[in-house]
């Protein structure tokens, strides 16, 4: 569930870094993998962290809806506490 939006981000994020800052670097005389670590990964980080971050809330919020199976989870709380109205629970849970 979080591959996709990680793969997204760093596609993305490679794929917006500024030709020019990728032809200077090999005029500089900079390999493929120098290029790739020290020009194209830096300037692509915002999108890379937004991917990860997308895939962090994706795997949350199944992890909360998948307390409506018997296999427990996150969400298993706010179920438990909604009609005790428990609201300790629930905020924990939450």
């Amino acid at each position: 569930l979080a591959i996709p939006p990680i793969l997204a981000g760093a596609y993305s994020g490679v794929e917006s870094v500024d030709r020019a800052a990728v032809d200077a670097s090999r005029a500089l005389g900079m390999t493929e993998w120098q290029i790739l670590c020290r020009v194209e990964v830096p300037l692509a980080l915002p999108l890379i962290v937004g991917g990860l971050r997308s895939a962090v809330l994706q795997v949350v919020a199944t992890a909360t809806v998948a307390a409506y199976l018997p296999l427990g989870g996150l969400g298993r709380y706010l179920f438990d506490a909604l009609p005790v109205q428990d609201y300790a629970q629930m905020l924990s849970g939450a």
